[in-house]
Order: structure tokens, then sequence, then C-alpha cells
């Protein structure tokens, strides 16, 4: 069983390569800064996952990467178009006629 301070400690010694890292994969410093607490975070509460046959800084690249992809993964499905309803011209539109007084109701 491992130490959860000096687990912590270890983990803490990494943030500056985390860091160079996640800011060689994404844009911008506020993002980078984002994604490696996420990466911290992540590795602290998955500590009992970490197996010791892999090196620690390889664990953790590795969960930084995934936290990339996964922010922008997000990203992606999240972009929105705004509506610009004062450009709306209402007279343009013509009211439509239904054969059927059901699809009125």
């Amino acid at each position: 069983m491992v130490d959860q301070q000096d687990f912590a400690d270890s983990v803490a010694q990494h943030v500056p390569f985390l860091t160079r890292v996640v800011r060689g994969l994404v844009r911008g410093d506020q993002i980078a800064e984002d994604i490696v607490q996420q990466t911290v975070l992540r590795a602290l509460t998955n500590a009992d996952r970490f197996r010791f046959e892999s090196a620690l800084k390889t664990w953790l690249a590795t969960i930084a990467i995934n936290e990339v992809r996964q922010t922008y993964r997000c990203g992606w499905r999240r972009r929105t178009v705004p509506l610009m309803t004062d450009s709306f011209d209402v007279d343009r539109c013509h009211p439509v006629q239904f054969p059927h007084h059901t699809y009125e109701a």
C-alpha cells in the first residue's frame, strides 16, 4: 500500500512535466492549466490503480493525454451557433396552409 502523502508529493513533482506535455497539445494556457489540474486530480483519486509496472511519469502523461482528448471531444459536442434574432425578417415568412384541420391542432 502506498502512503497517500508520498504519492501526492511524487505527483506534484511531475506537474512541470505535465504542463509542458499539455501545452504542446493545446492552444491556450488557461486550458492547459485546467487539464493539468484535472490530470492531477484524476491521478490522486485513482492512486490505487497505479500498479508500479511503469514509471509514474509515463502513467501521468497517459492520463494527461486522455484528458486532452476528453476535453476536445466534449468541446466538439458542445459547439453552438448563436441565434441572431434581430436580423429575422417576419414579413418574409409566409403562413403554412395545412390541408386538414388535424394538422393545425
